[in-house]
Parts: C-alpha cells; structure tokens; sequence
C-alpha cells in the first residue's frame, strides 16, 4: 500500500447558458417555422420578408434572454466611375445574464441615394438574421431560376428595387 493518495480527477461541466439559451431559441424557432409570404416578381420564388423574420424570432429570443442589436457602418468608394456606399453590416445575438454574443457581419454596396441605402439595410437584416439563426429564407433552386432569367440581361442590384 502507498502513502501517497492517488489523485481524483473531476470533470466539471461547466454551464454554458448562453450557449443553451441560444440553442433552445434555434430550436424553438424551427418547431415554429417561418412563413413565406414574400414573393419574388421578377424570379417567381417565396421568401421569408424580415417582417416575417423578426415578428416569429424576436419574442422568442427575448423569451431566452438574448437580445439583438444591428449597426453599420459605411465607406466611399467609386465602383464602376459611380460613388457607391461599402456598407459594413453588423449584427449581434447576446445573452444578457453572461454579455456572451453571437456575431454575424455582411459587407453590401450600394449608390449613395437613401432609398438604395435602405433597401440595402432590409436585405442585410434578413440575411444575418438567417444566418445567425440557420434559417432558409428563400426557396433554394441552387440559382438555377436567376441564371436563366439573366442570360444576356443586365444583372439586377438587390439595392435598386426600391
């Protein structure tokens, strides 16, 4: 017999609630599901509008304690002989008991003209919405139906729309 004690080791899981909050949002929001109700007139396809987005998954987050926030910031630049607009789009999912956060960030272009810049704000909101939280916004033909449509066409500016 040894004097010597062996040592115990413990593993202790930490609880990550940030981390679980997050997780039964996610899966909240999936149960729930998002409808479509954007349509697409020039490709023909559904979408789910932000308003959509935001009305099914901003009580359920807050329901979770995660808070989102969205900023952007902006730089000039010349793109074609024209001055655009390099958007720089931030958004963040934090957890308000731990400050922990979820970050997704999506840098556009658009003319220096608001309605250009305001589309563009709607456009970039959807997309780190639905990235942050796995969501299929728009009904995936692999870009096969905008492919067609475009062959010999000008290809459209998301930003134009409005």
């Amino acid at each position: 017999m040894s004097n010597t004690k062996e040592k115990e080791i413990i593993k202790v899981n930490v609880p990550c609630k940030h981390l679980e909050a997050f997780r039964n949002a996610r899966l909240e929001i999936q149960n729930v599901g998002i409808a479509k109700k954007g349509k697409n007139e020039h490709f023909g396809n559904t979408y789910a509008t932000l308003n959509d987005i935001i009305q099914v998954c901003e009580p359920i987050l807050l329901k979770h304690n995660i808070v989102t926030t969205f900023t952007q910031t902006y730089d000039k630049e010349t793109v074609h002989g024209k001055e655009q607009s390099t958007v720089h789009f931030r958004m963040r999912m934090t957890h308000t008991e731990t400050r922990e956060y979820f970050p997704s960030c999506i840098t556009m272009y658009a003319e220096r003209r608001p309605q250009a810049i305001g589309s563009l704000l709607t456009y970039a909101k959807r997309y780190c919405y639905e990235n942050l939280l796995m969501i299929t916004g728009n009904d995936d033909d692999d870009g096969n139906k905008a492919e067609d449509s475009l062959k010999g066409k000008r290809v459209p500016n998301p930003a134009d729309a409005i």
